[in-house]
């Protein structure tokens, strides 16, 4: 059945930012298994995992490498956007 054509889709979401430290990952374990469903949703849903937090690009990357993901991440509180290469594919960027 076709929506009626005023109906408004929302886009589909092409990247979740999230907090590392106690959100995603477990405060005591640095754990990730609770969210290891959600996480494949967003893998098989081609959904990039853009992780926050508030240490650096270096304690980062292993972090990233365990979650699988090589999106842009987002350390120091903020201060530093860092972009791997081959991240982002340069025919999307507006």
């Amino acid at each position: 059945m076709t929506p009626p054509a005023n109906v408004h889709r929302a886009p589909r979401p092409v990247l979740v930012v999230t907090d590392l430290d106690g959100t995603l990952l477990d405060h005591d374990t640095y754990s990730f298994d609770a969210a290891r469903p959600a996480l494949a949703r967003l893998a098989a849903a081609g959904v990039a995992l853009v992780p926050a937090s508030s240490k650096t690009v270096a304690e980062l990357e292993p972090l990233c490498a365990r979650l699988g993901t090589g999106a842009p991440r987002i350390a120091e509180n903020g201060s530093v956007l860092d972009i791997p290469p081959g991240s982002i594919d340069p025919s999307t960027a507006a």
